[in-house]
């Protein structure tokens, strides 16, 4: 699952036991930011260079909390930093092509 928030963007797998999730990022403030004290495993070989792993408890949290935290009106003017603020850009722009692809 890719989440997109203001404050970063991660990918959540299941990974490893039952109830482990790797939450992965291409920006390791990213991860500091949204999952504040995690260890942070960097992994230079591999796609999405950060990840830690939470359980089930922990991605539900912080899925629950992602939802008190919007007071925005606009997703993109939302985001400060310049660069993560183009990336989702671009990604708004795939997608909207992705959606008028058949009208």
């Amino acid at each position: 699952m890719w989440v997109f928030t203001n404050r970063g963007f991660i990918s959540v797998v299941k990974k490893g036991p039952e109830d482990a999730f790797m939450v992965r990022a291409r920006d390791k403030k990213h991860l500091t930011a949204l999952f504040p004290g995690q260890k942070i495993i960097e992994t230079r070989q591999a796609d999405y260079r950060w990840r830690c792993i939470i359980d089930q408890k922990q991605l539900t949290d912080f899925m629950s909390r992602l939802s008190t935290t919007i007071d925005y009106d606009n997703f993109k003017n939302s985001i400060k930093d310049h660069a993560y603020h183009d990336a989702c850009s671009r990604v708004w722009g795939v997608m909207y092509e992705y959606q008028n692809r058949s009208i």
